[in-house]
């Protein structure tokens, strides 16, 4: 470490050598005219340290709507809105066992092979209970 701060401090006597044989300042000189030539150094040094480290950073579009994870839902839409309880979970596991569904199985994908055939088996079951 103590080269590197040194390489950084006295460019004069830089011992630290990167790639190519080059020291951190002149790879970093390199690397700010190589995005000067080809156009994408804008000279714009962005946001300050104190901007970036607000929570909210980033964040911009999705504050319009309301804080992250603050979403609110008309009272017209709120009537059509279920969430699904136990009893919803174990009736779904019961009919999908029922067809001889194996829903422990390992895909190997993280389990969205098995959903998305779990999801494609209640659809049909439900349009045949039509």
């Amino acid at each position: 470490m103590l080269y590197f701060t040194h390489a950084f401090g006295n460019p004069c006597d830089e011992q630290l050598m990167l790639a190519g044989h080059k020291t951190p300042i002149a790879l970093y000189k390199l690397s700010r005219e190589h995005a000067r030539t080809w156009g994408y150094w804008t000279w714009d040094p962005g946001d300050n340290v104190e901007t970036a480290s607000h929570p909210s950073y980033g964040l911009e579009d999705e504050l319009e709507q309301g804080a992250p994870g603050d979403h609110q839902v008309s009272e017209e839409d709120s009537d059509n809105i279920r969430v699904n309880d136990n009893k919803d979970i174990t009736d779904v596991h019961s009919i999908l066992t029922g067809m001889g569904f194996d829903v422990e199985r390992e895909d190997g994908n993280w389990g969205i092979e098995v959903y998305c055939e779990a999801v494609l088996k209640l659809k049909a079951y439900a349009e045949a209970q039509l």
